[in-house]
């Protein structure tokens, strides 16, 4: 028999200083008892797969807590792409009522789940022009002119990511009552898998659901208080005649043996939200500003806002966004650093910047001695800026790229092997989806025309060991398709 088990490593978590997801309630981790374990075959208690019996009566709890006026809500086990996949599978069965080729508008920044829920579903998807910021490596949202610019009558759904990775919003509530003065019908649906915790605190950006969506799917473990992979979808007032639809979507796109220490989990990660919620957000804010106090007084870290981007309106103040590359080093150089010595965990590392959130699991404690480590680290390894390749822009990236299918027509094609080079890829059709992770973006997707700004951002991209996600784990060759005849 061994003498220790892998998996016993993962107990170093727990002296580590988590500024990254899952941020779970001290009351969620003591409430987990997996004596709790039972399946669909217990009758009495109903079935979470349709929110009946007991699971009825916890969605409906969660719709009251979590602001849902007029709608439905429901509880989830595979996070938010887990839901993704569910209401790409809806939407598929939506669509096949119109007589027109209906599609779903999407900004370009969402994530991958969204990208594999429509094309399994075969939902075509349309995207708005790609807002990337060069300067900073942020995938920013549309603004919300982008957005009706790319409207028309075959426009069904349109998808908004809100909040973005960085907890910058676009203003939904300008786009639905724009489309509201329009007398569009276009449903709303919001990946809002980062704002878990945004109905429970003032001072934080608007809920989806509370400004009208149609659709608002949450990953309660990220800010939400609640543990992998748990998620609520909500369903605004329009989408209760889908309700059955919904469940048939879910039911086959998620296990029929769910955990349900992990439903019951939800019930209690959703009662101490509604409970404590706005006081404990609060002390996240104010370990995020402080944060942002200690980290702005180290040579060549820059505190990232918001202010110069008119596509974002509003952000969530749980998260710091710092820019590193006037220190000489890469973000990926500080968060290896930072693990390997002191167990601090970032959120999300790029070439010249890092993303933390503020935890539920935080003390006052750590902020001022993680922003003392993060001073010590660059001190001592600093470069000079003239030696400094991290100080450039990044690679930019097309705001419009050419599509010769649609990605699910791909998935079927004869693909050949090609090799990862500018002069080997340009003009070239993908047969894969490839993308950056963090943060989980992808940047070409099956069906679309690599063009020159394309490959050389995936090059660079390439430099990050880890950061490009594709079909060859060595990155020396892409699946492409040809091009039509």
């Amino acid at each position: 028999m061994e003498r220790k088990l892998p998996s016993e490593k993962f107990k170093d978590l727990k002296d580590s200083r988590l500024f990254c997801t899952p941020s779970v309630f001290e009351e969620v981790k003591k409430s987990y008892n997996s004596n709790l374990e039972a399946s669909v075959s217990v009758a009495k208690f109903g079935k979470p797969q349709d929110s009946t019996g007991v699971f009825g009566e916890m969605s409906e709890l969660a719709r009251i807590a979590y602001k849902n006026s007029d709608g439905f809500s429901h509880f989830g086990y595979g996070g938010t792409s887990g839901a993704n996949m569910a209401i790409f599978n809806l939407i598929g069965n939506m669509f096949t009522k119109y007589d027109s080729k209906p599609h779903v508008l999407a900004a370009r920044n969402v994530h991958q789940s969204v990208v594999e829920g429509a094309m399994n579903s075969k939902v075509p998807v349309r995207y708005v022009d790609t807002n990337f910021d060069s300067s900073s490596g942020l995938f920013l949202p549309p603004t919300v002119d982008d957005v009706l610019k790319e409207m028309n009558s075959d426009t069904k759904v349109v998808l908004i990511t809100r909040p973005n990775y960085e907890g910058g919003c676009f203003d939904l509530e300008r786009l639905i009552k724009e489309l509201k003065v329009r007398d569009n019908r276009s449903f709303v649906y919001v990946d809002e898998a980062w704002g878990a915790h945004l109905a429970f605190n003032p001072n934080l950006p608007t809920s989806a659901i509370e400004l009208g969506a149609d659709i608002a799917t949450q990953s309660m473990h990220k800010q939400g208080g609640g543990i992998n992979p748990s998620n609520i979808t909500h369903f605004g007032k329009r989408m209760k005649d889908h309700r059955n639809e919904f469940y048939n979507s879910f039911n086959v796109t998620h296990t029929t043996s769910p955990s349900y220490p992990l439903l019951a989990s939800m019930d209690v990660t959703r009662q101490v939200m509604q409970e404590h919620g706005k006081e404990r957000i609060e002390t996240l804010i104010e370990y995020a500003s402080r944060f942002r106090q200690y980290l702005s007084s180290i040579d060549g870290v820059e505190v990232m806002t918001f202010e110069k981007y008119p596509s974002i309106v509003d952000s969530d103040l749980t998260k710091v966004n710092i820019d590193v590359r006037k220190t000489g080093m890469t973000g990926g150089e500080i968060s290896n650093l930072l693990q390997e010595r002191y167990k601090i965990i970032p959120e999300k590392d790029e070439i010249g910047s890092l993303t933390f959130i503020m935890n539920f699991a935080l003390n006052p404690g750590d902020i001022e001695y993680t922003a003392d480590k993060i001073r010590g680290i660059i001190q001592e390894g600093r470069r000079d800026d003239s030696a400094s390749s991290s100080r450039k822009n990044y690679a930019p990236l097309p705001r419009r790229v050419e599509r010769a299918y649609e990605s699910f027509e791909v998935q079927t094609m004869k693909k050949e092997d090609t090799p990862f080079d500018i002069k080997s890829l340009v003009g070239k059709v993908s047969g894969e989806n490839i993308k950056c992770y963090p943060p989980g973006i992808y940047v070409v997707q099956m069906g679309e025309v690599f063009d020159k700004i394309t490959v050389e951002y995936l090059i660079e991209q390439r430099s990050r060991d880890g950061s490009l996600h594709m079909c060859d784990h060595n990155n020396k060759y892409v699946k492409t398709v040809d091009m039509k005849k």
